[in-house]
């Protein structure tokens, strides 16, 4: 026969089992009970809300005034904070815009100098990067055009001027002629000078 062990006490009808209300009272206190108590009346807003339609529509409303508010603040950080050299987003479309608007004037110097300190970071990166050579490849076209110009007259002096300071406006010019066009007529240039001082050398007094 197996022990069996309770507590009780026997009355009228048989035994009475014990039951302990300090327990209870200590269950009722717990951290679980309580998170259910939360959560209950939690429950019953959310349901006194649904039932209420202008209420729901008031925080409806408010919750997307907050998410526009949200993406208005992340729209104003991102366009106005630093990202090339202390320049902002909303600088470089103001560069882009005044390159865009020298180009279309034929300044091609101001265009290149405002196109070329646009970053990746910029939107406006592509469209500046493209008509950036685009104004390098006509700049350096007239420079060697003028150039030109002066060397068939043989001023070779005034072509290389022309073409150093088109070099020096150029932020790259690594894919143009003007480099080789200047040694070119330097080298010309050089000719001629040693040539007219033989000449005077061999001139008689």
């Amino acid at each position: 026969m197996s022990d069996c062990n309770y507590s009780g006490k026997e009355s009228e009808g048989g035994f009475e089992y014990g039951v302990d209300h300090d327990e209870e009272k200590q269950e009722e206190g717990s951290p679980e009970v309580q998170r259910l108590t939360v959560l209950e009346s939690w429950l019953h807003s959310v349901e006194a809300t649904f039932k209420n339609p202008r209420l729901l529509v008031d925080i409806v409303a408010a919750a997307l005034a907050a998410v526009v508010g949200i993406a208005a603040i992340s729209s104003f950080l991102h366009n106005h904070r630093p990202v090339n050299g202390g320049l902002r987003r909303s600088e470089m479309e103001e560069l882009y815009l005044q390159g865009e608007d020298s180009f279309n004037r034929k300044d091609y110097i101001s265009a290149i100098n405002d196109l070329s300190r646009i970053s990746p970071e910029s939107k406006y990166y592509h469209k500046a990067s493209d008509l950036l050579q685009e104004a390098v490849a006509v700049y350096s076209d007239d420079a060697l055009d003028k150039a030109k110009t002066y060397a068939d007259a043989g001023d070779y002096e005034t072509a290389c001027s022309i073409l150093g300071k088109a070099l020096n406006a150029l932020p790259d010019s690594s894919g143009t002629e003007l480099g080789p066009a200047l040694s070119c007529y330097g080298d010309m240039m050089r000719d001629q000078f040693r040539s007219a001082a033989l000449f005077t050398f061999l001139s008689p007094a």
